[in-house]
């Protein structure tokens, strides 16, 4: 269990519109240094890749309906350069 100092994320959460467990939202803000100054303190490195994995796939989808008469390896050319834009 991650172990995070008594902070109270309602208000940020709200205004934000992201209805999520504190936790899992602390959690997503914790970089890496923090956790390597914190020890017991989990970073957010899995859940950017997971984060990572959904937008691929956004985009993924996006550029297959926009281009529907484009063939796959151009497809994935395109999909290729909106990644690098990230």
């Amino acid at each position: 269990m991650t172990e995070f100092p008594s902070v109270d994320t309602r208000e940020l959460r709200k205004r934000l519109g992201v209805d999520i467990d504190a936790e899992t939202f602390l959690l997503s803000l914790t970089h890496r240094s923090y956790a390597f100054e914190n020890p017991g303190v989990e970073h957010n490195e899995r859940l950017e890749f997971l984060g990572d994995s959904v937008l691929s796939l956004a985009i993924a989808e996006e550029v297959y309906r926009r281009y529907p008469d484009l063939p796959e390896g151009e497809l994935v050319r395109s999909e290729e350069h909106t990644s690098e834009l990230q």
